[in-house]
């Protein structure tokens, strides 16, 4: 595809706090909407109107046309700037977010490529499903189904804890990945 996305695939970016996941996904996202396709970030650890502020500023900012304002198409464009809001939310919401964004952009004759959920601690988990680690698997299937329903590709964004900071060289190593067993199965 003129993407490079491929439909049906989760992806995952994991990385320690502060070392610019978010900030990926954001770049990721105008880029795909400056082709002329949908993307959005369902964000779960910031509000919408901190969200709006970081897109306007990238898309203020566009290194390939220096000089040069940001398209009011994508001022315009609701599907960026769109954060589910500053409670926890769970797969259901998401997943509800998601069709409904999907559908609009379809009616509209921009396929959503890239949906980008920001991030797996904050989804809620269903408690009946047992310990976090379990909640994990089940929650990056049903992202890996929803990829797969959607046609196009889920970003999932995952924080690396702390402990990797303790690894020779104080480089992440799998292991540091919470449930990366889980999370690496389910990712394409």
């Amino acid at each position: 595809s003129k993407t490079g996305l491929v439909g049906g695939d989760l992806g995952v970016v994991a990385a320690r706090p502060g070392e610019g996941k978010t900030a990926l996904a954001e770049v990721l996202c105008l880029n795909i909407v400056r082709q002329g396709f949908g993307a959005a970030i369902c964000s779960l650890d910031m509000g919408m109107k901190q969200l709006r502020g970081r897109l306007l500023s990238k898309m203020a900012h566009d290194p390939l046309n220096p000089g040069r304002g940001p398209s009011v198409k994508l001022l315009a464009d609701r599907s960026l700037m769109t954060g589910l809001s500053d409670v926890r939310q769970g797969i259901r919401e998401i997943r509800s977010y998601a069709r409904r964004l999907a559908h609009r952009l379809e009616r509209e004759g921009t396929p959503l490529k890239l949906l980008v959920v920001d991030y797996l601690d904050k989804i809620r988990g269903d408690k009946s499903e047992g310990d976090r680690r379990l909640q994990i698997g089940v929650l990056c299937n049903q992202l890996k189904d929803l990829a797969e329903e959607l046609d196009c590709t889920v970003l999932l964004l995952v924080q690396i804890n702390r402990s990797a900071e303790l690894n020779p060289g104080g480089k992440p190593e799998e292991r540091n990945l919470k449930e990366s067993g889980d999370i690496e199965q389910a990712a394409d």
